[in-house]
């Protein structure tokens, strides 16, 4: 059994981390069971999946690719002949996002965004920059597509829906409710397992 481990939060057993949600999609997606380890912030690197076989890996490409490979007999987190198209997508929807990241946390002298809290009035700038992110994946895509790859379930997904928080409830309805769909349609593979 994998042991996937996590950031305790807030209110136990309710993850919060985007890094990790975006593996426990792709674990409940797969229907592989796993034993979830809850640590404190500082306690360990994340996401991270353990395997009795010793694999340890925490990037979340990685452990995709190695979920794909360990469990052929699954549905695919990265579709055959997509590899190249993922990794641009996960480096386009990434590129904004970690420039932000690292110079607000530098200029701040913090370790993650986390700590921080957007002032009221910049609040709607910054929201304004996410849906332009969020404009630009829409505008890859056709108008029907379920999925980021059309008809097909990907890693890319799981991307997206780890980042969409409770403070989100805007974001829903971009672009003609896209994102609620997808939102929707992931839902049977958020669940956590109980403690």
């Amino acid at each position: 059994m994998i042991t996937f481990y996590n950031f305790a939060g807030r209110i136990k057993g309710v993850p919060w981390n985007p890094n990790v949600w975006k593996i426990r999609y792709a674990l409940n997606y797969k229907g592989i069971a796993y034993k979830t380890v809850w640590l404190e912030y500082p306690d360990i690197e994340l996401p991270t999946v353990h395997h009795p076989s010793h694999y340890d890996n925490s990037t979340g490409t990685a452990i995709a690719e190695y979920l794909d490979k360990t469990y052929p007999s699954t549905p695919r987190l990265i579709p055959q002949g997509t590899h190249a198209l993922q990794g641009a997508f996960r480096d386009a929807f990434y590129l904004n996002a970690e420039y932000y990241e690292q110079t607000r946390c530098a200029d701040m002298g913090v370790p993650t965004l986390e700590v921080l809290r957007v002032p009221a009035e910049a609040r709607d700038a910054e929201w304004d920059k996410v849906k332009d992110a969020f404009g630009y994946v829409h505008g890859l895509m056709k108008e029907n597509d379920d999925w980021i790859m059309g008809d097909t379930i990907s890693f890319a997904d799981f991307i997206v829906a780890s980042m969409v928080g409770v403070e989100w409830k805007n974001f829903m309805s971009w672009h003609g409710g896209r994102w609620e769909r997808l939102m929707a349609a992931l839902d049977k593979y958020s669940a956590v397992p109980s403690l």
